[in-house]
């Protein structure tokens, strides 16, 4: 049984993602008050309420804060919790839309929980386990974004792939254990065609190979490959694996989320303050560089 370290949490939001978290939290039976500016969720405790506009002896009665607002306003909200409280915080990804944004927070990093959820994908965790000290692994990750999905404000947009392309790109660095290995990565990019960057080490041989195809028909998928196995995720939810020397597929058997996929193991975990399980600063640093050079085209 998970024992739980947090037994006041305050929601910040009252969008569509702070409803599944609500029900989540009902679920395990936690104390919960929601905060949001201009909208009640049905059934729950809620504040109407700017969250800088609560009195500080207030705020500082929740023992857990989980950020849920719009991505562009991440890092005002994080700031201000981080800096008028001591409690640990769940954030929905990104922290901000700028690559270097979560520099001048490095101290508060250990307080910081990034909620990305596809990393508790049951079809991401059997993957994980499938390919634990394989080598060497070879990665195709597919990019493609659906244009029709691409929606927020003109500034989100913008930022599509720190909005949303970060969770897929998220994976593949966390399956293939290139997070471990990325002070020996060497990487290269080409600005043309189907390949849009690939990342290299030399001692395991690992190459991971990101591809987009534009306004082809396409979308988000990775294929983890090793000298045994491929492992298929397309979609992310779904898991299957092709043996060496066969030409057939089969189905990994995953069990089915009660909520939101990730969401709840996602959530249990922060309530514990397990975390190890979540993205380290280190890691998120390497992210942002790898995504930054994939959009803009910096590799070497």
């Amino acid at each position: 049984m998970t024992i739980r370290s947090l037994k006041h949490v305050a929601i910040v939001g009252g969008g569509a993602i702070s409803e599944e978290y609500c029900k989540i939290l009902v679920a395990l039976e936690v104390n919960f008050t929601v905060i949001a500016r201009s909208k009640k969720i049905e059934n729950v405790r809620c504040e109407v309420a700017d969250i800088r506009d609560i009195d500080l002896q207030s705020l500082r009665a929740f023992d857990g804060f989980v950020i849920c607002v719009q991505a562009e306003f991440n890092l005002e909200i994080l700031t201000y919790l981080l800096r008028s409280t001591e409690a640990p915080i769940f954030i929905e990804k990104p922290l901000s839309l700028g690559f270097t944004d979560h520099i001048p927070i490095q101290k508060f990093f250990h307080r910081i929980f990034i909620a990305l959820n596809r990393r508790k994908f049951g079809s991401v965790v059997a993957a994980k386990n499938l390919i634990a000290n394989k080598h060497p692994i070879k990665v195709l990750v597919e990019i493609t974004e659906l244009a029709e999905r691409i929606k927020g404000s003109r500034i989100e947009r913008a930022a599509w792939p720190l909005m949303n392309t970060i969770h897929v790109i998220d994976l593949a660095l966390f399956l293939s254990d290139a997070y471990r290995l990325s002070s020996d990565i060497v990487t290269s990019s080409r600005d043309t065609g189907l390949v849009k960057y690939i990342l290299k080490e030399h001692k395991t041989l690992l190459e991971i190979a990101f591809v987009d195809f534009g306004d082809a028909v396409g979308n988000w998928g990775i294929e983890v490959s090793s000298n045994t196995e491929k492992l298929i995720l397309r979609p992310l939810e779904k898991l299957a694996v092709q043996r060496r020397g066969e030409f057939a597929r089969r189905e990994i058997s995953v069990p089915e989320d009660a909520f939101k996929p990730g969401f709840q193991s996602n959530i249990e975990d922060f309530l514990a303050l397990k975390r190890s399980s979540f993205i380290s600063y280190e890691e998120y640093c390497f992210l942002m560089r790898t995504i930054d050079e994939i959009v803009n085209d910096k590799g070497q």
